[in-house]
């Protein structure tokens, strides 16, 4: 069989049948956040900032307490403003789950600036057992260390 087993096939590869059909769903939150997030035009909708359509993609430490206002950029697109081109969403093929936790590479381009960041996805127990991102991490950056950072301050 060509030396690869079926979830590398598949490209879940380090990822059993169980948790193949999981992290197919982790990966198509983060593309509906992005879909709503951008529009259709990729033209920032606007999800960030917006606590009841964050609660429907972030966990609730993120959703209630992530103020775009202070934080001084949207992280989802890593920056201020939104000239979307070449978006791709793929599992983080050097680590695509570990521990329950599933991995996401969104890349684009933004005003031609090339991003990359990583969303972490996990089944959240609290919300009647649903995945949600539990962080977005930018090259220096991670969302979840800026809000517990807000709430100290």
């Amino acid at each position: 069989m060509l030396g690869v087993g079926i979830p590398g096939f598949l490209g879940f590869s380090g990822v059993n049948f169980a948790q193949v059909s999981e992290q197919a769903r982790a990966l198509e939150l983060v593309k509906s956040l992005y879909r709503e997030h951008l529009g259709p035009k990729l033209d920032q909708a606007n999800v960030f900032g917006n606590q009841a359509k964050m609660r429907k993609y972030f966990e609730d430490g993120l959703a209630n307490s992530a103020d775009g206002e202070k934080l001084g950029f949207d992280p989802l697109i890593d920056g201020q403003d939104a000239e979307i081109t070449d978006l791709k969403i793929y599992p983080d093929p050097e680590l695509p789950a570990l521990r329950g936790a599933y991995f996401v590479v969104v890349s684009f381009k933004n005003f031609g600036q090339s991003v990359k960041l990583t969303a972490s996805v996990r089944l959240v127990l609290n919300e009647g057992s649903k995945l949600q991102i539990l962080d977005l991490e930018g090259k220096d950056w991670s969302l979840s260390k800026m809000v517990a950072e807000m709430k100290k301050n």
